[in-house]
């Protein structure tokens, strides 16, 4: 089982260690905190980061650490497209610098309503609850069942030339199932960062 968070942070202090979890949202970011504390996607992370912590103890590659809460830095989208034709003639360089500069107007207009939150909650409770093993069970039975293609998700035409590019993804989406296997082998890559690491010896 593999859940990459986005990133993980150590106090070197305490030895706790906390999820940060990234959210990008049209909507006021202390409201789209709420249900972010409770996703099960959280709870996945937080079960799969606290097994490789308490594996790497037993090891004696590091100290017993627990995983004991998570920040979520929510992030309200800017209403700024890039303009290379007009706004941003100098680069994309300078769009960032747009961007910057939204998000500094944006926290300087409201200082109550800062277009990004980081919002850290400590976990009340043990990380396998009832409801967490139910979804542990139900991940198990999707992942060995065979896929159902008769619901296979299309996000529209729109999702396919979204950020003026078009979707690595199109190849599968314009072909029969039966014929992704040779696309996939021919046209992708398929890599594990783990597979990659070198360890000394």
């Amino acid at each position: 089982m593999r859940t990459p968070c986005d990133l993980a942070l150590l106090n070197k202090e305490t030895g706790e260690v906390w999820i940060v979890d990234f959210k990008t949202t049209s909507f006021d970011p202390r409201i789209r905190c709420i249900p972010t504390r409770i996703s099960p996607q959280l709870a996945l992370y937080r079960f799969c980061l606290q097994a490789h912590l308490d594996a790497w103890a037993e090891q004696g590659l590091m100290p017993a650490r627990k995983v004991v809460g998570s920040i979520h830095a929510v992030i309200k989208k800017p209403t700024i497209k890039y303009c290379p034709d007009t706004k941003d003639k100098g680069g994309f360089h300078c769009y960032i610098e747009r961007l910057i500069q939204w998000y500094k107007d944006a926290e300087a207009k409201d200082p109550n309503n800062p277009p990004v939150v980081r919002d850290p909650n400590r976990f009340a409770r043990g990380p396998m609850t009832r409801e967490f093993w139910g979804r542990l069970q139900h991940y198990c039975k999707l992942a060995m069942s065979e896929p159902n293609f008769d619901t296979f998700y299309r996000a529209g035409e729109g999702a396919c030339l979204k950020y003026n590019r078009l979707c690595p993804y199109m190849l599968l989406c314009n072909s029969a199932p039966a014929m992704w296997p040779d696309i996939i082998r021919t046209h992708y890559d398929i890599r594990f960062r783990e597979d990659e690491e070198e360890t000394d010896v």
